[in-house]
Order: structure tokens, then C-alpha cells, then sequence
């Protein structure tokens, strides 16, 4: 059975994805989005229905049309052109998606903030400033501010009919126009305030959850990166549709199912959490949080046992559990994997250890590394398998290189690196040099450096061919003091063992940078000091 598409039907089930991604992170409006979406018309001629182009789509070629399809300088037009103008570039052929290799994105945490708290939300943050987070937040992002209310108030007028209760705006309108108006805008007072008018933990939650994603959190990196099974699931569905006729339809229990278990074959992603055991309640609170939304989500820690004998050492496993981990009677959960370390491995700073201890539990042929405050967005994961054949290894030679007939082949590709987009450019001037700072090193000059093959390995978003680093050496070395930039020695480590390092420009993914004097002036300490040592060691 061969179901048949056109190509317009089925890129417009992704382009629609992407716009619905869009809207739910509250960057478009309902106004927006109708001008955006492929739309299904009944046709006047012979009354069938038929795929209508966006206004969006229409508009590039007609000057006729002034109309507004974001709010402009925004993050959706920056989002949307970027797409755009990548797709212009020269991509590697993906392979299907069945046939594309498993990747895991590894991210390591220690204390960084996981989700934002209501107290720190709508509290003042010293005794200097009268400006709340929330307030500060809203005055960046006015146009998302306002579709969120938008969304709430839709929301709380459902839950206030559900239960019964007659509706403000019902009781308003029953009163004359001037006072009904007055009365409206009381009630929305609240939510125009601080996102919420009832104290129920599902209204609290969203506000605190708007305020994460527009932060440097945890939350904001796994809602990110978990995009990747969103878009295995989207591909999966769009490429194969007489598997979507087979399983039922779109909808069907059976379908979603069949794509949630490509999905986890595909992709995985790791989060090793040093401090899990030893997290304050909110912490708790907040990771536990993580696992109902995300069950896929995997968590590394360490568990520490005292000793068996008195005066020996405590004894160290290494843990492993996720959204369906089974829940013990003391509320926590009980690892799958419960792997003894003969010592305690956070030997060096901290970080490396903590990766290597962890990276037994990743699976697949590459890695994405990727630090605690980064952003991903469905229209850059949508990209993955091009950016994993930038590996160069879905055409194999089909003769053994030991064979005499065996042609010489290039050096494998160890690193593949992506750019950064900074996020906290527009948070005050630091965050603006920050911003400056990325786009000339992390993209103008590393797109020459890997021209000439000098470009090495920089941490954030870069992929690492697993099986070549795991066996020659590692991704993190973990000296105290001297591998202070553990990723800079990961790769010195690929090119100085016959690996190569790329660079792509169609690929980025967002990241957080330091806004204050004392933290912007740690991380350059730390660059200095980190060049002293390589220095020496080389």
C-alpha cells in the first residue's frame, strides 16, 4: 500500500510545526499565526478541499500587501529569517530516519538554577531596586508578555465555566458599557500584573515556567534540546505516510506510540547531577518537575554509602534514573543502573568528573555537549540529520582499507562545531558585549579557523564523534588546575590523534552568557589562566 503526497502537503505539516512551536512559547499571536499557516480551503471549481499558502508565502512577491506577520525585531523574526536564510546553505543529504545514526546530548549541572521560584519571581531583588524580575521581564519581552496573558485569561475563563461559576466578562456585560469596560479591565488587572488571579498551582506554575524560559535555566535547556524528539517524530511521520495510514491515522493511540519508540531509539538526552542527593527541597521540587514533564529525561548522580569497615573509605555508585524509574516508599526513585566507582571520582574541577563518571550511561555513535544555560529551537533540530552526516560517515567504502585495492581515505571527523546565538544580548551592556564577543569569535573567526584545520574544540553546542573520543582519551580531562578548559584539551586530544574539526554555519543553538562585572571577570580570568596552562603543557 503506497499512500501519495504532494511535497507541498507534506513540507506544509512542517512548516505548520514550526509555527505551532512558535506560538506556544507565546512569540506569535493567534493574529499572527492565521497569516503564517498553511491553511485547508474548499475550492470554488470543483468543491475539493485545497492546501492554501500562507499570506506569509504570498506577500514576498505582491508590495500589495503591508501587513505584519510578527512583531518586528522579535525573537520569531529572528528565529524565521535565520531558518530561512540556513536552508540557503549547502546541507550534506540526509539519510531517512530510520537509518539515522543515535545521538545523546549530555549536559552536565551542579547548582545552576533549575526553575525559577515564585518568590523570586515577584520579589524585589535587594533592598536598592524597586524592579522585580518578572517586572523586568515583561518590560523585554512586552509582545510575549502579552500573549501569554492572552492564553491565561482564555484559560482561567474555561476553569471559571467548568466549575460553574458565571464568568466576570458574562457579569460585566450585563451592567452598562462604561462600567462593564471598567470592570474588565479590574479583573485583568492581575493578570497584566503577574500572570495569574487565582493562587492554584497550574496558573503559579505557568507564570514561573514563562519567566524560566526567558532566564538561564535548567528548564530552558531540557524544554530546548528535547525539541530533537519532536522533530524524529515530526520527520518520522512526514517521510513515511502510508505508516501514519497503517497505524490508524493521525490521532490514533497506535501512531503515537509507533513514533515515541523511533524517537527514543534515536535520541537521549542526559543530565548529570552532581548535587541530586544532596538538592534543598525547591531543587527537589523542581527536578522532580523535570521528570513528569519530560519521563524520557535521564538523570546521572552519585550516591554515597558509608563504609563497610571502620576507617575504610565511604563507598561511591554511580546512579542512573528517569521519568519511569519505579518510586520507592521515602519518595525517591530507584535507579535502574547502580554502577560502584573504586574511589571518588571528582578528582579535578568538578565539571569533567562530572561528565566522565556519567558518560558510560549516554548511548549512540555522537554527542552533543551542552552546557546548563542553552536554548534549542524545533526549526534547528529539524536539521539533525544533516549536521550528523557532516560526519562523513553514511557512505562507508564498501572495500576494507586493509585491502591492496583499498583508495586512501580522509582522516575521520572528530568535532563538528555549530554557532551560539547569545540570548542575554539585549539584558543591559554586558550582555551586549557578551553577544559581540560570541559572534566574533564563535562565529567569524572560527568559520577560518576551520578553513586552515586549526579550529579546536570550544564546548557549547558541539557535536563529538563518540567512538573516536571515547577511545583516545576521553571529551574531558580532569586535572586539577592545569586542564582548567577541559574542552580546549578535548580538542588538542582529536587533532593531535588524526582527528578533524569542522565548523557549520546553518546550525545554531541560543546560549546564556554572565551579566555581571564579577562573573564576566571570573570567566576571563579563566580563559587567561587556561591559555597560561596550555601553554605549559605543550
Amino acid at each position: 500500500m503506497e499512500v501519495k503526497y504532494k511535497p507541498k502537503v507534506l513540507c506544509s505539516q512542517i512548516w505548520n510545526a514550526v509555527v505551532i512551536s512558535m506560538y506556544r512559547e507565546h512569540l506569535l499571536s493567534v493574529d499572527h499565526v492565521q497569516k503564517l499557516l498553511y491553511q485547508q480551503v474548499t475550492s470554488d471549481e470543483d468543491g475539493k478541499r485545497t492546501l492554501k499558502p500562507p499570506t506569509f508565502f504570498v506577500s514576498q512577491d505582491d508590495s500589495a500587501f503591508d501587513q505584519e506577520f510578527y512583531p518586528s525585531h522579535s525573537e520569531a523574526e529572528r528565529r524565521i529569517s535565520f531558518f530561512a536564510q540556513s536552508l540557503s546553505s549547502v546541507l550534506p543529504e540526509p539519510v531517512p530516519v530510520e537509518n539515522m545514526p543515535t545521538f545523546t546530548v549530555f549536559t552536565p549541572h551542579y547548582s545552576e538554577k533549575i526553575l525559577m521560584s515564585l518568590r523570586e519571581i515577584i520579589r524585589e531583588s535587594d533592598q536598592y531596586t524597586r524592579v522585580t524580575v518578572l517586572e523586568y521581564l515583561k518590560a523585554l519581552h512586552s509582545d510575549e508578555w502579552d500573549n501569554f496573558v492572552k492564553d491565561t485569561k482564555i484559560l482561567a475563563e474555561e476553569n471559571s465555566s467548568n466549575f460553574g461559576q458565571a464568568s466576570a466578562y458574562g457579569q460585566a456585560f450585563a451592567q452598562d458599557a462604561d462600567k462593564a469596560e471598567a470592570k474588565l479591565k479590574t479583573d485583568d488587572l492581575p493578570f497584566y500584573t503577574i500572570g495569574f488571579k487565582s493562587a492554584a498551582p497550574e496558573f503559579t506554575l505557568r507564570t514561573r515556567i514563562w519567566a524560566s524560559l526567558r532566564s538561564q535555566t535548567l528548564y530552558r535547556t531540557i524544554s530546548g534540546f528535547m525539541n530533537y524528539a519532536k522533530a524524529v517524530k515530526l520527520l518520522y511521520r512526514v517521510e513515511n505516510p502510508e505508516m501514519v495510514q497503517l497505524f490508524g491515522g493521525n490521532g490514533s493511540e497506535r501512531l503515537e506510540q509507533e513514533l515515541e519508540r523511533m524517537a527514543r531509539r534515536k535520541f537521549k538526552f542526559v543530565v548529570a547531577m552532581q548535587r541530586f542527593l544532596k538538592f534543598n527541597k525547591d531543587e527537589r521540587d523542581a527536578s522532580d518537575f523535570l521528570l513528569r514533564t519530560y519521563p524520557d529525561l535521564q538523570i546521572s548522580y552519585l550516591e554515597e554509602m558509608p563504609a563497610t569497615e571502620e576507617g575504610g573509605q565511604p563507598r561511591i555508585y554511580s546512579c542512573l534514573i528517569d521519568g519511569h524509574s519505579e518510586v520507592g516508599a521515602d519518595g525517591r526513585r530507584k535507579p535502574y543502573y547502580r554502577i560502584q566507582l573504586p574511589g571518588n571520582p571528582i578528582l579535578g574541577d568538578g565539571k569533567s568528573d562530572n561528565q566522565n563518571h556519567s558518560i558510560i550511561f549516554t548511548r549512540g555513535e555522537y554527542l552533543q555537549l551542552i552546557d546548563a544555560n542553552q536554548d534549542n529551537y524545533l526549526e534547528e533540530c529539524i536539521k539533525i540529520r544533516n549536521i550528523l552526516g557532516e560526519f562523513e560517515e553514511y557512505n562507508p567504502p564498501t572495500v576494507s582499507p586493509y585491502s591492496p585495492a583499498a583508495e586512501p581515505q580522509p582522516t575521520p571527523v572528530a568535532i563538528v562545531g555549530a554557532r551560539e546565538f547569545i540570548f542575554s544580548e539585549n539584558v543591559g551592556i554586558l550582555g551586549d558585549v557578551a553577544a559581540g564577543k560570541e559572534a566574533t569569535f564563535g562565529t567569524l573567526t572560527q568559520r577560518i579557523m576551520a578553513e586552515i584545520g586549526a579550529r579546536l574544540h570550544y564546548g557549547h553546542p558541539d557535536f563529538v564523534n563518540f567512538i573516536f573520543m571515547t577511545t583516545r582519551g576521553g571529551i574531558s580531562k580532569a586535572q586539577k588546575g592545569l586542564h582548567l578548559n577541559e574542552d580546549i584539551y578535548a580538542g588538542m586530544n582529536s587533532f593531535t590523534r588524526g582527528g578533524r574539526i569542522k565548523h557549520t554555519e546553518y546550525f545554531q543553538c541560543g546560549k546564556g552568557r554572565d551579566l555581571g562585572f564579577c562573573s564576566t571577570l571570573n570567566f576571563i580570568t579563566k580563559i587567561g589562566t587556561g591559555m597560561g596552562e596550555q601553554m605549559l603543557s605543550r
